[in-house]
């Protein structure tokens, strides 16, 4: 998939054969009833002219697409039956309406450092699996258009897959002017590997609507990468849609910021909150840079979460249920909600800021060290002040 961007960032152009079929790189073309069947890669593709005259539909079978060498808005339908891939070259935008692209039960690839535009309209509750993996560049649903991975149903399939260093961006529709106004995107799962996941608003739309409401239906998953892994939206989004629960597994070796408010989900008809738990799995990083609104509770099974904000956990309760770390930011005191175990586990705090233990506390949390080597007492109430150093809290239930 890598070779579409290389074969059209180096400008090679591919002449076709014919007038009807054009050449392709690697596999087979077939033209029948004005539908164009690929199973290899169509190279360089500067007009959809050049696809042929008469085409009305492109199906990408097989591993089978197109790399497009220069901007355009599509015209032809494309359809993906099996492993679609569309290459845009570098500085180029390729716009295609959702009415011409279907993907429902397949994979779309898209590929080069290009753009791939979907404009305004909505993918719906798919019934099979449905992929899209961006490998490179930027794939941008703009003009309010909804990505949809089951809307009201307890399941999700449709996943989104930003490979390193691709974009994934959700623009809100410019005509948003109340808050019910909104690009809406329950989705999900959603796999990143130092990538970008950014949902901001036209410049049209006033600042109180700017919400980015995505739904992580399917919860998050970061995989190990050199490069940070990046979430933004500029008001909030949702832990989930209909179900109580999300879970953001940022696997050893991988970092997950999230610049933005996560709050409770919705019920389908969204005239209710639905309360959610946010659960950190896998051994990796998650940082939240702000103050969060989700009230079903958090559970830390591995890892670390850094705090950035007294108010990134929220205010309900923090289950610790493994061996895990909390990193306060510098400049920050943060203000533990009331703790609970589900056995005997160890928590460290760590980093610049300062850490003010609950209330009250499991039977058998102890401060075992802190960054000066003297324990205050009692702990209960006393904020420490950790200058770089950990803090050991064993704590059982």
């Amino acid at each position: 998939m890598k070779q579409i961007a290389k074969w059209v960032t180096m400008g090679i152009a591919v002449v076709a054969a014919s007038a009807t079929i054009p050449a392709i790189a690697d596999g087979t073309a077939t033209l029948e009833n004005n539908i164009l069947t690929l199973s290899g890669l169509v190279t360089n593709i500067t007009a959809e002219a050049d696809l042929g005259a008469d085409v009305t539909n492109v199906v990408m079978t097989q591993e089978g697409g197109v790399a497009f060498g220069a901007s355009l808005t599509a015209a032809k339908t494309y359809t993906i039956d099996g492993t679609g891939v569309v290459g845009v070259a570098e500085g180029k935008t390729v716009s295609t309406p959702m009415a011409r692209l279907s993907t429902k039960g397949h994979t779309l690839v898209k590929d080069g450092p290009g753009t791939l535009y979907i404009a305004s309209g909505a993918i719906g509750a798919v019934a099979v699996p449905t992929r899209w993996i961006v490998q490179e560049g930027e794939l941008r649903l703009h003009n309010g258009g909804s990505f949809y991975g089951n809307h009201s149903g307890a399941t999700t399939n449709l996943t989104l897959d930003l490979r390193e260093g691709a974009t994934y961006y959700q623009e809100q529709a410019p005509i948003a002017t109340t808050a019910s106004q909104f690009t809406h995107n329950p989705m999900g799962p959603i796999e990143m590997t130092g990538a970008n996941l950014i949902w901001a608003p036209c410049n049209s739309v006033a600042v109180a609507n700017r919400e980015g409401n995505v739904a992580f239906k399917g919860g998050v998953t970061v995989h190990a990468s050199a490069t940070d892994s990046y979430m933004y939206w500029p008001r909030y989004s949702h832990l989930n849609h209909v179900n109580p629960d999300c879970v953001f597994n940022i696997e050893s070796g991988g970092r997950l910021i999230v610049d933005g408010v996560l709050t409770n989900g919705a019920n389908s008809s969204w005239n209710a909150d639905v309360p959610c738990v946010l659960t950190k799995r896998g051994g990796g990083e998650l940082v939240l840079l702000r103050a969060n609104g989700w009230t079903g509770g958090t559970i830390l099974e591995d890892g670390t979460i850094t705090v950035a904000d007294p108010e990134a956990l929220g205010t309900s309760t923090l289950t610790i249920a493994g061996d895990v770390t909390i990193t306060v930011s510098a400049g920050v005191t943060f203000k533990c909600p009331s703790l609970a175990t589900d056995g005997t586990h160890t928590l460290t705090v760590t980093g610049d800021g300062a850490f003010t233990p609950p209330a009250s506390i499991p039977d058998g949390l102890t401060l075992a060290n802190n960054a000066t080597g003297t324990a205050p007492t009692p702990l209960v109430g006393s904020t420490l002040y950790l200058t770089g150093g950990s803090v050991t809290l064993p704590i059982t239930s």
